[in-house]
């Protein structure tokens, strides 16, 4: 999967190109619509005939970031596996499936 990433002075974005077998699928639009807790919020944009992800991650950090600042201590791992299964839950709530989760 081809990821990129974009700067600048406003705004910092993660772009996954969209993928055709899922594209416009009922999954995608319950996701957009930003309603479902502990996913971080994406718009579709499209450039020469191809379409994207961009993800938006202001005021959001890395994992890799944070563990080589050795900022995740026993709580902050703690609190990370919770969230993952809470979102796990949240996305049941709207029949979405995790599989369709990137984590990285």
């Amino acid at each position: 999967m081809q990821v990129e990433y974009l700067k600048d002075a406003a705004h910092k974005y993660l772009i996954i190109p969209r993928n055709k077998r899922t594209e416009e699928g009922y999954q995608e639009k319950m996701a957009q619509k930003g309603n479902v807790e502990g996913l971080i919020s994406f718009d579709i944009r499209y450039l020469n005939g191809d379409s994207f992800y961009y993800y938006d991650l202001r005021s959001k950090h890395s994992l890799k970031l944070l563990s080589e600042q050795n900022r995740l201590g026993y709580q902050e791992i703690l609190m990370i596996m919770t969230g993952l299964r809470n979102i796990q839950r949240n996305l049941s709530e709207y029949l979405l499936l995790p599989v369709y989760l990137l984590l990285n």
